[in-house]
């Protein structure tokens, strides 16, 4: 085999491939089951793929719009099942979905989130086991992980912690509440680094000066 012939791919990595192509063009079907069967196993195959990254980010992109609209436009079933797939690729090529992340999705989730407050703040106890307020759950678990897994810029952390805030009030269901501030916590820690990276930055390049004392 000659230098600059790439070596075959293991069975398992070709398989996940192949299987993930294929999903690709299933996430539109306009059966909800097979939606949701295709966003599970789109998610396995984000796992298998994760330490084969020339195989798993061109699938990733073409993915993306197809999975943007699971996000945002679908059963609430549906966004729960891709809000998983989207934790699971925050995880596995972070730098990678940043900026779309952030474009594309987290505008939308923040703001489901604020319209979402009102009704679970006036909800009974019975509202724990619908659907909505397992989706509220999920996002508002998930968005702190996504700060750290994305390495999320100061400005989109302060949308994250803005859209956890109203969480926080005694009349939230203790779970969005706990949820909520963990999250806020995680954005806070990353706003804090990067703002501490930023002060190294200019100092090292001469921006600020240490005064004498």
């Amino acid at each position: 085999m000659g230098p600059d012939v790439e070596p075959p791919l293991p069975v398992q990595i070709q398989i996940a491939t192949d299987v993930m192509e294929r999903c690709i063009h299933l996430l539109s079907d306009k059966n909800l089951k097979i939606r949701l069967k295709v966003l599970d196993v789109l998610d396995l195959c984000v796992v298998v793929l994760q330490s084969h990254k020339n195989q798993l980010l061109p699938l990733a992109h073409r993915a993306w719009p197809s999975l943007v609209h699971r996000l945002t436009n679908d059963d609430p079933l549906a966004v729960l099942r891709a809000f998983k797939v989207l934790r699971t690729l925050g995880g596995k090529c972070g730098d990678f979905l940043r900026s779309r992340f952030c474009k594309d999705v987290l505008p939308k989730l923040a703001g489901s989130l604020v319209t979402q407050a009102p009704v679970s703040a006036r909800a009974g106890p019975v509202y724990s086991h619908t659907l909505a307020f397992k989706l509220q759950l999920a996002v508002l678990q998930g968005l702190g992980p996504l700060c750290e897994s994305l390495d999320l810029g100061e400005g989109d952390l302060n949308k994250v912690a803005d859209a956890c805030l109203i969480y926080l009030s005694a009349k939230q269901p203790m779970k969005l509440q706990e949820a909520a501030r963990s999250s806020r916590i995680s954005a806070h820690q990353r706003t804090s680094q990067c703002l501490q990276t930023l002060d190294e930055h200019r100092l090292a390049q001469g921006l600020w000066s240490v005064p004498n004392t």
